[in-house]
């Protein structure tokens, strides 16, 4: 009898550990399929908006707002396609396109870079999501829920690209395929469920070979996980190509992706590091690309590329605009009586004050202390207003004192407006307006000491 029970309690205490380990089990497959799908979403989702901001973040709003019907030809629209097909070839996309909220409408597309059936510009977006009405308010954002269309089920991420007045001229969008996602979740779910149900049969030995299996699953989720990242390094290869800039350094938080019980919290880690790294790189090109470091203005680098685009319209016939050349009279005798200090703060301030008479992305700096302005559709009426307000603004700086007191701020100046009768390229109008510089400031040092220069 005694036998019989220590056989009943040894099989009873054996039926209570195969129990505790399946329900152990059990919660372990419904924790990891809960996390599995928490990581692949987070790290889906973190993706997706990476994109998008890096897009968005390479695109010039000003253009984008100026894109109407029958643009397709045109530079802008160009441009802007090229950046979007970088991102389309690099960062394994279902789609990457534009949108624009129009007043009264809802969305249109701008441009769709899908192969299949890509949607025309003016196109209606027929079931704007929460999300994107989101980001038509100027908020990076992502889908909560997958929604389906025309070309299939997605997750989309939004991302806003805003205009020099801080308008949303269109939204960059970007898709990922919801069944990918559900596959990977379904797949999951269905091994945890093949598991505990081996687990029923075999008892505390086919709970080691479920734990197992589980881990076998989780790496490959892991390894696809992990391939998603690489087209994150792959985009910043595509970026540094796209904007001739050295995108070579690596991330300041390298992550070795090897599997381990929390791979897939490291691979968030290693996603973020990457974005972080994404959004350094694309600031330092747009800081040393396109913008003049001590002033804030547009440096030569950018003055060049847009005057290539304005010959090119030119050409095309559809152009007008007004140049005006400045320049800092008397920089070198401030800089060898005040120093190059005062002579730094005498620049700066002449780019403060162009910059808010014509504009920050109008205002270009293109050498030391030479400034030009360029405004499209700006007459010569325009251009003299412009003028006497510049005089306006170096009155109150001279005011001021300081180093202004000793040495007040002079700034020559001239301007020219676009002649289509004779001017065949930019620097046809930029001359006229440089010869009226130097005619100003020989005015000056009629009137003044020449060794003011």
């Amino acid at each position: 009898m005694d036998k019989e029970f220590r056989r009943s309690l040894t099989t009873t205490f054996v039926i209570l550990v195969v129990i505790i380990m399946l329900i152990a089990t059990f919660c372990m497959g419904v924790g990891l399929t809960a996390k599995s799908a928490g990581a692949i979403g987070k790290v889906t989702n973190d993706y997706m908006l990476s994109v998008a901001r890096s897009a968005s973040g390479l695109i010039d709003g000003d253009e984008l707002a100026h894109l109407d019907y029958g643009c397709e030809d045109s530079p802008s629209y160009l441009q802007i396609r090229d950046t979007l097909s970088c991102f389309n070839e690099n960062a394994g996309l279902e789609d990457i396109y534009i949108l624009r909220p129009e007043s009264g409408v809802g969305f249109i597309f701008v441009m769709d870079m899908t192969e299949e059936r890509p949607a025309q510009f003016g196109d209606l977006v027929k079931n704007p999501t929460d999300a994107l009405r989101t980001a038509a308010q100027g908020d990076d954002t992502v889908d909560d829920e997958p929604y389906e269309d025309a070309w299939g089920r997605f997750y989309s991420a939004y991302s806003p690209v805003l205009d020099s007045e801080g308008n949303v001229a269109g939204i960059v969008a970007v898709d990922f395929d919801a069944n990918w996602y559900d596959e990977q979740i379904n797949s999951i779910s269905k091994d945890v469920f093949y598991m505990g149900s081996v687990s029923l049969i075999m008892g505390a030995a086919v709970v080691v070979v479920m734990t197992a299996t589980t881990r076998r699953n989780l790496r490959r989720a892991h390894s696809q996980l992990n391939e998603l990242s690489d087209n994150i390094e792959e985009l910043i290869v595509g970026i540094g190509n796209l904007s001739h800039a050295d995108l070579s350094k690596e991330p300041k938080t390298k992550v070795k992706m090897l599997y381990e019980d929390d791979g897939l919290e490291a691979l968030g880690t290693k996603i973020a590091g990457m974005q972080a790294a994404l959004r350094e790189q694309i600031s330092h090109i747009q800081e040393n690309a396109y913008i003049d470091i001590l002033t804030g203005a547009r440096n030569r680098n950018s003055y060049l590329e847009d005057v290539n685009i304005a010959d090119h319209a030119i050409k095309a016939g559809n152009l007008s605009f007004s140049v005006a050349v400045f320049d800092v009279t008397g920089l070198k005798t401030i800089n060898d009586a005040l120093g190059h200090e005062c002579g730094d703060k005498a620049i700066k301030d002449t780019a403060r004050i162009l910059t808010e008479t014509f504009g920050r992305d109008n205002t270009y700096r293109i050498g030391g202390d030479e400034f030009v302005a360029a405004v499209r559709f700006a007459t010569s009426l325009d251009m003299k207003t412009s003028f006497e307000k510049i005089e306006s603004l170096l009155a109150e700086i001279n005011k001021q004192g300081g180093q202004y007191e000793i040495m007040p701020l002079v700034v020559s100046g001239g301007y020219a407006e676009f002649d289509p009768e004779t001017d065949r390229e930019f620097q046809d109008t930029f001359k006229r307006a440089d010869k009226r510089m130097y005619q100003d400031k020989a005015e000056y040092y009629k009137k003044h000491d020449r060794r003011r220069r």
